[in-house]
């Protein structure tokens, strides 16, 4: 038992002494922690990037995620639009032969 707990018990008394208790485990506990997270080599979700001193630059895996949704995004979106890309084209052959023929009028 660590000497703040031995003191606290031993200065306590009824609803007090059970609040005196209570902080003493807040107490220890954050300190454990503390020393958990100090000797933890995961960062922690909870701090921003630039509070852990890291670069603002995302990991690769998160650039490689991104070219893959971009290609399959990409992807999916030409083969929607081939229809409407085909019938601009239709239409606009179709212009340019209406102009040739107007300007031989």
């Amino acid at each position: 038992m660590s000497t703040l707990n031995k003191f606290t018990l031993s200065m306590s008394k009824g609803q007090e002494g059970a609040l005196t208790r209570w902080f003493a485990r807040r107490v220890a506990a954050a300190a454990k922690e503390a020393a958990r997270a100090s000797t933890d080599a995961r960062p922690t979700r909870l701090k921003a990037p630039l509070e852990m001193g890291e670069p603002t630059v995302p990991p690769p895996w998160v650039a490689q995620l991104f070219a893959n949704l971009d290609s399959c995004v990409g992807a999916t979106v030409k083969t929607a639009i081939q229809p409407l890309q085909e019938q601009v084209d239709k239409l606009t052959k179709e212009v340019q032969e209406l102009q040739d023929d107007q300007e031989k009028l």
